[in-house]
């Protein structure tokens, strides 16, 4: 199924009308991340702490001429995990997992005026 996805995108990429009036973008997107996992403790004495983290990339954009865009980005998440007693102040947080994504994403972008755009964007991770 995502290799016939991947398929119908590439050729959506390179038919010749698209390439007509294209634009292509290169950029740097990022943001903050909050992950907070639930532990099972049969005592019930532990409890789950939020960790904050980032996560960033770079992003290339493809604009066709017909206001459909196709983006795939290389993005970087680390994620951590912390917990800490009930009751207590102590808490502990772990190094956690860092991951490697590399999302492809396709959307229609509809200019209302020169400064509100409503892009509706579907993706695969």
């Amino acid at each position: 199924m995502l290799q016939k996805c991947l398929i119908i995108c590439l050729v959506l990429l390179f038919s010749k009308s698209n390439f007509a009036q294209s634009k292509i973008e290169i950029g740097i997107e990022g943001g903050v991340n909050n992950d907070k996992y639930t532990i099972d403790d049969p005592k019930d004495n532990l409890k789950t702490i939020a960790c904050i983290g980032g996560n960033g990339g770079l992003s290339i954009r493809y604009n066709s001429e017909r206001h459909f865009f196709y983006e795939a980005a290389l993005l970087f998440k680390a994620s951590s995990f912390g917990y800490g007693f009930k009751g207590k102040e102590f808490n502990s947080y772990t190094g956690g997992n860092q991951f490697l994504s590399l999302p492809f994403r396709a959307g229609y972008y509809l200019k209302l005026s020169d400064k509100f755009i409503i892009s509706p964007i579907a993706g695969i991770v």
